[in-house]
């Protein structure tokens, strides 16, 4: 397997690969691995002959400032990076792309004019209140947006693969793609769950590390769909919908910081559960890093209600 740690060195390789007549697979992560981007790895393999992983930080390259930023990947080598080439060698990945520092761009700005008037960019206008909401409660990030199709276009991707479990991240990039590189290959892969929590980096750092409990979550979502052992009649409303999700995250030890329901095509907020529809959900729980700290968990599930 191949460690790229420069852009040139990843372009060099792709043409490499081109050259062969091959197609390229890439999965975008953001590193601190877990089998849910792994799993990725099989059905990336089946679509292309070469799979490339990018190991990013985008999160936290995009929000720290530059000395916090240095920070965290002087952590990150020391104690995971060994971990995640090794994990990715045992999956049959064959090149893995760590870029440093400052190789990404980051501004929103990039993004609006790379999309300008194409239908996409209804996904990141800020002026309209829908956008925003999902936006500033951190369902989806522009910023993070910026940086996968940057590490897309530098991998020359032929497909990519996406996971249902960010579901806004990955309808958007597809939508995206759709508008400014039609001829790639966008796969959105199901969820992976361990005792149905949805698999996350983020979650070994629950104080209770039973996922059986943090599965009250994708639990709620699946009573929605079935409408089993609620207390409605057959067509609830909206409010109904969120009232009882947060009531039975809340007796299952969470509590629900955000909770959206949303066309799955547009992101549109619904008034009535009329077409089919997305409830995307972020949950706390308690963290092992002390008292009032908390680890969110993410989930959504799609519900087809359309009559």
């Amino acid at each position: 397997m191949k460690v790229i740690e420069s852009l040139e060195e990843m372009r060099s390789y792709s043409r490499e690969i081109k050259s062969q007549g091959k197609t390229i697979g890439v999965i975008t992560t953001d590193a601190d691995l877990h089998e849910g981007h792994l799993s990725l790895a099989e059905i990336a393999k089946e679509n292309a002959d070469t799979v490339v992983l990018t190991l990013g930080h985008s999160q936290q390259e995009s929000r720290l400032p530059v000395k916090s930023y240095e920070r965290f990947l002087a952590k990150y080598k020391k104690q995971l990076f060994v971990s995640d080439i090794k994990k990715c060698e045992q999956h049959g990945i064959d090149a893995v792309m760590h870029a440093p520092q400052g190789s990404w761009n980051h501004r929103v700005s990039f993004l609006e004019e790379l999309l300008k008037d194409k239908p996409s960019s209804y996904f990141i206008d800020r002026s309209n209140d829908n956008i925003e909401q999902l936006m500033s409660k951190n369902i989806y990030d522009a910023k993070i947006l910026v940086e996968t199709l940057q590490e897309i276009d530098t991998v020359s991707a032929d497909v990519v693969m996406l996971g249902e479990k960010d579901f806004c991240q990955s309808l958007i990039v597809k939508a995206m793609l759709k508008d400014i590189k039609p001829n790639i290959k966008a796969i959105i892969a199901p969820t992976i769950r361990y005792e149905g929590t949805a698999l996350s980096s983020r979650n070994k750092f629950l104080k209770d590390l039973d996922s059986s409990k943090t599965a009250c979550v994708y639990e709620a979502l699946q009573e929605v769909e079935e409408e089993l052992d609620t207390p409605w009649k057959s067509n609830p409303s909206i409010k109904e919908i969120k009232r009882y999700i947060i009531k039975r995250i809340k007796k299952g030890g969470g509590s629900v910081s955000s909770l959206f329901i949303c066309c799955s095509k547009t992101l549109k907020f619904l008034d009535s559960m009329d077409r089919e529809a997305v409830i995307l959900v972020c949950a706390n729980f308690e963290s092992n890093k002390g008292a009032g700290q908390y680890v969110s968990i993410l989930d959504n599930l799609q519900v087809n209600r359309a009559k």
